[in-house]
């Protein structure tokens, strides 16, 4: 499939406090207990080459491996200049029943030096490399809509733990182009998560392919977490005119 290639937008200069407030974390309270059954059925499609070799350590693949710490930044989206591409993912469709939740929490993912293997410093290309997005406790998760087409499905499943989930939106198993989203601290749906696990011990030849608008998941508190890459690249998740605009 002919890839289109995504568009990185440009940042708009924003004059901020010098002493800005320090921001408080809302600590999401727990009341869901995810569950281990589903009826939900998925299918799957083939990988383009190469395969990832040990995806639960790779740091592009588990977002485990790097971490993120809370950031001092607005909780509100925010206003970017530049090219848009009219095909991203759109998070408005992340959240069943709620196309504008509520930013509860900012977050900053650590950088990788692939030099040496080791984990680096936060990513500082961007104020916010994750958002907290307020829940409710067992909400429905679904992959959020986008203009592409793998083949029979929007995303592959590329990562798959019990509350955390990595999600590409083209055939090749790995981040290098297109978009990619990370959820964490969420209950994946347990059906999904098994079929991948299945695919992942036979070889990953092939993984779960998700529609648009397909559940995937449920809150497992009143926060969940999403970050979302270009090309590699940790994005601002804030951006309304790249992943809040429809």
């Amino acid at each position: 499939m002919a890839f289109l290639p995504s568009i990185l937008p440009t940042k708009k200069t924003i004059i901020v406090p010098t002493n800005p407030p320090t921001q408080t974390p809302i600590a999401p309270t727990a009341s869901y207990q995810c569950p281990n059954t589903s009826n939900n059925t998925y299918q799957a499609l083939s990988v383009n080459p190469p395969k990832t070799a040990n995806p639960q350590a790779h740091p592009d693949i588990n977002l485990h491996i790097r971490g993120y710490q809370i950031a001092n930044a607005a909780k509100s989206l925010i206003e970017l200049t530049g090219a848009t591409d009219t095909k991203a993912p759109q998070l408005t469709t992340l959240l069943e029943g709620n196309r504008s939740p509520t930013i509860s929490n900012t977050y900053q993912v650590y950088d990788w030096h692939w030099s040496n293997n080791s984990k680096g410093g936060l990513i500082r290309t961007w104020d916010v490399t994750m958002v907290g997005l307020s829940s409710s406790p067992g909400q429905t998760i679904k992959l959020p809509n986008s203009g592409y087409d793998i083949g029979g499905g929007q995303a592959l499943v590329l990562f798959a733990e019990y509350n955390t989930l990595t999600l590409k939106y083209t055939r090749e198993d790995n981040v290098v182009s297109g978009y990619t989203i990370h959820l964490d601290e969420i209950c994946v749906d347990p059906n999904l998560l098994v079929y991948y696990q299945r695919l992942d011990n036979q070889g990953r030849n092939s993984l779960p392919a998700l529609k648009g608008g397909e559940t995937i998941g449920k809150a497992k508190s009143a926060e969940v977490k999403v970050a979302i890459r270009d090309s590699g690249n940790f994005m601002d998740p804030r951006s309304r005119k790249d992943w809040w605009a429809r």
